[in-house]
Order: C-alpha cells, then sequence, then structure tokens
C-alpha cells in the first residue's frame, strides 16, 4: 500500500500481454487487456471495492468502454491520447463517457462534487 497525504493506493494493475507482441510468453489473448474487464475483476476479487461509486478515468476511448463492460461510469481525461480521441474518436463512438475532463486533476473534482 503506499500512501501520501490521505491518498492510498492500494494496488496497480497491468496487462503484459498483446495479441501481436512481440514477446511470445505475453503474444496472447486474455481477459485482461481493455477492454475487456479481467483486471477490474481482479482487483474486486483483491479489494473490497464499491462498484456503484467507483469510476474508471482514462485517456482512450478503450477506458471507457472498459468502464460500460464492468457498469462504471467512465470518464475520458484530455491528456496524452484524450487529446486526439476526444475529436477523432468518441464522435464516432457508440460509448460515452458521462464526463470529459481536462486532465486528471478536474477529473477528481467532478468526481467529488458528483458523489456528494
Amino acid at each position: 500500500m503506499l500512501q501520501k497525504e490521505g491518498a492510498v493506493i492500494d494496488g496497480i494493475y497491468f496487462c503484459p500481454h498483446h495479441e501481436r507482441g512481440v514477446v511470445p510468453e505475453y503474444s496472447i489473448a486474455c481477459s485482461c487487456r481493455k477492454p475487456r474487464t479481467g483486471l477490474i475483476e481482479k482487483a474486486c476479487k483483491d479489494f473490497d471495492i464499491d462498484m456503484v461509486h467507483s469510476y474508471v478515468v482514462g485517456d482512450r476511448c478503450l477506458d471507457i468502454d472498459m468502464a460500460h463492460r464492468s457498469n462504471l461510469k467512465g470518464i475520458l481525461v484530455r491528456t496524452g491520447y484524450g487529446l486526439g480521441e476526444v475529436d477523432h474518436v468518441l464522435p464516432g463512438s457508440r460509448i460515452k463517457p458521462v464526463y470529459i475532463a481536462k486532465d486528471l486533476l478536474h477529473a477528481v473534482n467532478w468526481i467529488m462534487k458528483d458523489n456528494s
């Protein structure tokens, strides 16, 4: 567990797999690669997560798709890939975020207001 000034991070999850990857042992299809929900399911097994009041914050439409598949609210940030996703991918996407934030800080502030 990582803790700094009241913020707590209980775990960090990532998927090393890619179906067309160059490392043979990781070149597989898996349930943890976004937009699939394997990593969220693992986190739910590891921790007592209140899914009703949880969010996915990401900079790709894949993140928002994963949120929808997990019945979570998805917030798209306009940083990183999010700069192009908002203008080029999102307009044609069937999956829409509940909020588009300027950056992570704005996403957190919106979440705080949404939960008050």
